[in-house]
């Protein structure tokens, strides 16, 4: 019995050992702990922008659990902090050290069960603001004074700094700037219209740290001192080779001329013919002289000149200038054989009243001007206007020659001559003769001008019956002899001269 008890008895220790190992009260867990955050300090540029981060705030946990930040005491809303503790200002806002440079902060951390907070101080430096400046253009009269301020430069600096101006650039050493931004002719300088119509300066303001350019531009506004530099002058250049020696504009005495001339060497006559011939000077220097002429002035023709008195005195003439305002009358071998004339012009003559621009520029051989602006609805008669002028190659296909009666040679032997001149109106064209013998012409610009004129004739039924002198040129190409077939089948156009009908 006492046995049995004693087994029982340890069966039953046995089981209560067991029991409370697997089932009893287990010892208390640790608590967690709460992270740790301390006071903070940034800095941040009053420039910094919305995007940029302006630090990342610290905090520690002794669990190592995963931290969460947040914002729970913001300054005006002007910061936010993503949840892994990056700073920044909210979307929209901005800092502004005059304004304020400390905002404090409090910054919260959280592990998922305590949290903890501190204050975060962000310092705004501030950042100097370089001044500011636009360009500016001005016009002034080329007899600007020294004591006249010819512009005044206005800077403005957003930290309130002094400002200090200076020319940085003045390629012609001209000008002076004060404290106050004006702008002045240097003492002792001036400006002069003929030297230089424009000056470009680069102006500099500094407030003591950064400065700002920006460019002042200078228009000089001509002041006329004679009849030269007037815009309504017909103004040449002539040059002579020894002292003595004079200069001779041939006339019409068909016209009656009333007008002022301004030989160039300060001799100023007021001129009055009835029926002369030709005009001329004598000047003491050899040299260039430009002669300027204002009034009735109705024709020049210095082709009579070149028939009666030779190519030298024709080659006298360099340079045609400016035509003016004069009223032409007739032109008819105005520049024949001035073999030396250049064309500097970029006003057009007034043809309102000019039926003959005939011989106009025959024999120029050095003219080439643009003459693409000219208004030639008055005009019926262009024989030879270009004949000999073995440099021209101007682009006229805008020319209005809808009254052009005869183009008799009109560019015989302008030998690099090559436009298209198919969109011509023609239908009062009796004369082709000769037109286009030995000009420089390409087969394209030729075959454009054949297509061209055989589609308006067709139009127009006009002109019939007339002779194109196409001497030494070449058309080619299935639309091209088509429309060359026509004219000659269809309207009796005859092509003239040794030309070829294929192209290589």
């Amino acid at each position: 019995m006492k046995i049995r008890n004693l087994i029982y008895g340890i069966v039953f220790l046995g089981l209560l050992w067991s029991c409370s190992k697997d089932d009893g009260p287990t010892p208390a867990e640790e608590k967690n702990k709460a992270p740790k955050i301390e006071a903070q300090s940034f800095s941040a540029a009053e420039t910094i922008t919305d995007e940029a981060p302006i630090g990342t705030v610290k905090a520690t946990d002794e669990d190592q659990d995963e931290l969460t930040f947040s914002i729970t005491v913001n300054d005006e809303n002007l910061f936010e902090i993503t949840d892994l503790g990056v700073l920044s200002l909210a979307s929209g806002k901005s800092l502004d050290a005059t304004v304020k440079q400390e905002h404090i902060i409090t910054v919260s951390v959280d592990d998922g069960e305590d949290s903890a907070e501190a204050q975060v101080t962000i310092k705004v430096t501030l950042v100097n603001q370089p001044p500011s400046m636009e360009g500016k253009e001005v016009t002034v009269k080329e007899d600007i004074t020294e004591e006249e301020i010819i512009a005044t430069m206005m800077a403005s600096d957003g930290d309130g700094d002094a400002l200090v101006f200076s020319i940085e650039e003045d390629i012609d050493d001209l000008f002076a700037i004060n404290d106050a931004g004006e702008v002045k002719l240097a003492q002792g300088k001036s400006l002069d219209y003929e030297t230089k119509t424009a000056h470009v300066l680069k102006i500099k303001v500094d407030d003591g740290k950064e400065s700002t350019i920006a460019d002042l531009t200078i228009t000089v506004e001509n002041i006329i001192e004679g009849i030269a530099e007037d815009p309504t002058s017909f103004v040449t250049t002539w040059k002579t080779e020894t002292n003595g020696e004079k200069i001779t504009i041939g006339a019409n005495d068909n016209y009656e001329y009333d007008f002022t001339i301004d030989w160039g060497d300060g001799t100023v006559e007021d001129i009055t013919e009835q029926t002369a011939v030709l005009f001329e000077h004598t000047y003491a220097s050899a040299g260039t002289y430009k002669v300027a002429i204002q009034g009735d002035f109705p024709s020049i023709n210095m082709y009579s000149i070149f028939v009666n008195l030779g190519i030298l005195e024709t080659a006298k003439l360099v340079s045609l200038d400016q035509w003016g305002s004069i009223v032409w009358q007739r032109l008819y071998g105005g520049f024949s054989y001035c073999v030396n004339m250049v064309y500097n012009a970029s006003d057009a003559p007034n043809l309102s009243e000019c039926e003959n621009i005939s011989g106009l520029f025959a024999g120029a051989s050095s003219f080439n001007g643009d003459l693409s602006n000219w208004d030639t609805h008055n005009v019926n008669n262009m024989a030879g206007t270009f004949r000999e002028a073995s440099s021209f190659n101007g682009d006229i296909s805008t020319w209005d020659t809808a009254n052009v009666i005869t183009m008799f040679q009109m560019f015989k032997e302008a030998s690099v001559f090559d436009q298209d001149l198919g969109g011509w109106e023609i239908k009062n064209v009796a004369s082709f003769n000769g037109m286009l013998d030995n000009s420089g012409m390409s087969s394209d610009n030729l075959n454009a001008t054949l297509i061209g004129w055989a589609d308006y004739v067709q139009q127009n039924n006009a002109p019939l019956n007339v002779q194109l002198g196409i001497d030494n040129l070449t058309f080619c190409g299935q639309e091209a002899l088509e429309a060359a077939t026509k004219l000659i089948t269809l309207y009796n156009w005859e092509l003239q001269g040794n030309f070829g009908q294929q192209c290589n």
